[in-house]
């Protein structure tokens, strides 16, 4: 599937390196979404999704602010062991987790 740029990337200097940072398009966007028919069930569907992932994450053991590492860690273990979570990049540090769930749903009909 083929879609239009949402937005550049610009780089900038912060705290003497150079980022780079996405921005995206101002909403809404031209042309408006079409949220009707199975896209709107799609949303539907994903917006429970998110709810799951959220309540489960009341079950882990930790709190919003003051994580240590190694709860994160653990926490993060635990559910991709239940399949609710998925890492991406491979790396052993800045990993970046997916919750397939949650997309599978967004890319169903495209």
């Amino acid at each position: 599937m083929h879609r239009d740029a949402v937005g550049v990337y610009i780089s900038s200097v912060a705290g003497g390196e150079t980022v780079r940072a996405f921005v995206p398009e101002p909403l809404p966007p031209n042309p408006p979404l079409d949220l009707g028919g199975t896209r709107q069930t799609s949303l539907e569907r994903a917006t429970l999704a998110l709810g799951r992932l959220d309540s489960i994450s009341l079950l882990l053991p930790c709190e919003d602010t003051g994580m240590a590492f190694p709860t994160a860690s653990k926490s993060m273990k635990a559910l991709m062991t239940l399949g609710i979570a998925r890492e991406l990049t491979g790396q052993r540090r800045n990993r970046v987790f997916v919750y397939d769930g949650y997309l599978n749903i967004l890319n169903e009909n495209e």
